[in-house]
C-alpha cells in the first residue's frame, strides 16, 4: 500500500481514517481553514458532507476537497480532490487499472481517462476530464478520489451501542398490525454509489455485517424483536417511545418529525417514510392512509403529503 493512504489530507492537514466528519470540521475550524456549511439531512440523519478550498494533497495542488460520511458524527468514508493539474500522487506506483475513453469525440462533461489503485482496504481513482471545468473557484482538469472500503472497521465503534439498544427493547404494548398488499424489504444497507467492501468477516457472519452496516448508516433502526410476515407492519410501544416495525427493521420513532406520504408513479407504489423506514404499497391502496393516520393519532406527529412524482 502507498504509505500516504493511511491518512487523508484536507487543506494540508492530515487525518487518520476513522476520524468523524465532525472532528475534521472542528480541527479545520481551529486551523482557521475556510470550508462550506455542512450538508446534512434533518436531525443529522443520513449522509453528510462539506467542501474545503485550496491546499495540497499527495503532492498535488487542490482547488477544492469534498468529504462525505454516513452521518455528521460518523467516520469519513470518501474524499475527493478537484485538481488543476493531473499527475500521479506522491507515493503511488503503477496503477492496477488504466482506462481511456474509447469515443472519438468527447463531451465537456466526460471523463477522458482514469487510473485506479486498489491498496486494501482503499480504492484510489485519478480521473482526467475531457475539458476544463469551472465549478470551483479555480479551473480543474481532473479529480483524485479515495474511498475507504472496509465498512465493518468503520462501523466497529458504533456496533456495541446498537446491540445494547436492541437487547434493551421491551414490547410494552402491541397496538396494531397492518396487512399490506406488498411485501416490504429490509433496509438497503449501502452507501449510495459505492459497492460494499466488507472485509473478511462478511461471508462467515452475515448477521454481524447487517448489524454493523445498520449501526454505520441507519443508527435509528434496530432488529425487529418479534415475528412478522413480509407484508405486515406493526405499530407498538416500548417504554415511553413509539416504534414501527417491518419483518426486518424497527424504527424507534422521533417525537417531532413529520411522516412523509408520497406516490411514485413510475414505480407503481405509494410510499410512507417514517424516519429511516420506508413502507410501500400499491398505488391507491387505502392501507397507507390508514397506517399514516394511526401513527399520527398515537404519536401526535404530522403527515406531509407530497405531490406524486415519476413518469
Amino acid at each position: 500500500m502507498p504509505p500516504s493512504v493511511i491518512d487523508f489530507i484536507i487543506a494540508d492537514a492530515r487525518f487518520r481514517w476513522g476520524t468523524s466528519l465532525a472532528e475534521v470540521a472542528d480541527a479545520l475550524s481551529l486551523l482557521e481553514r475556510p470550508m462550506s456549511p455542512p450538508a446534512r439531512t434533518p436531525r443529522g440523519r443520513g449522509p453528510a458532507s462539506f467542501t474545503v478550498e485550496g491546499g495540497t494533497a499527495f503532492g498535488l495542488p487542490v482547488a477544492q476537497t469534498w468529504l462525505m460520511a454516513p452521518g455528521w458524527l460518523k467516520p469519513v468514508l470518501a474524499v475527493s480532490y478537484e485538481l488543476g493539474t493531473v499527475a500521479t500522487p506522491d507515493g503511488f506506483g503503477e496503477p492496477d487499472v488504466v482506462w481511456q475513453n474509447p469515443r472519438e469525440t468527447l463531451d465537456r462533461g466526460d471523463i477522458a481517462e482514469y487510473q485506479i489503485w486498489m491498496p486494501p482496504p482503499f480504492e484510489v481513482r485519478l480521473s482526467r476530464f475531457a475539458a476544463t471545468r469551472t465549478f470551483t473557484r479555480e479551473p480543474t482538469n481532473g479529480a483524485l478520489s479515495i474511498d475507504w472500503r472496509d465498512q465493518l472497521a468503520a462501523a466497529a465503534p458504533f456496533l456495541a451501542e446498537t446491540v445494547r439498544r436492541e437487547e434493551s427493547l421491551t414490547v410494552d404494548e402491541r397496538v396494531a398490525t397492518f396487512h399490506l398488499g406488498r411485501s416490504q424489504s429490509p433496509i438497503r444497507l449501502e452507501l449510495t454509489g459505492h459497492p460494499l467492501a466488507l472485509g473478511p468477516l462478511a461471508e462467515s457472519s452475515p448477521e454481524l455485517v447487517r448489524r454493523s452496516l445498520r449501526a454505520l448508516h441507519h443508527d435509528d433502526l434496530v432488529d425487529t424483536p418479534f415475528e412478522l410476515s413480509p407484508t405486515d407492519v406493526a405499530l407498538w410501544k416500548t417504554e415511553d417511545r413509539w416504534a414501527l416495525s417491518t419483518r426486518w427493521d424497527t424504527a424507534i420513532l422521533a417525537p417531532t418529525e413529520d411522516l412523509v406520504l408520497d406516490t411514485a408513479r413510475g414505480l407503481g407504489v405509494s410510499r410512507l417514510t417514517v424516519d429511516d423506514l420506508v413502507i410501500t404499497d400499491d398505488i391507491g391502496a387505502t392501507s397507507m392512509e390508514e397506517l399514516a393516520a394511526a401513527i399520527a393519532s398515537h404519536t401526535g406527529r404530522g403527515v406531509a403529503h407530497v405531490e406524486p412524482w415519476g413518469w
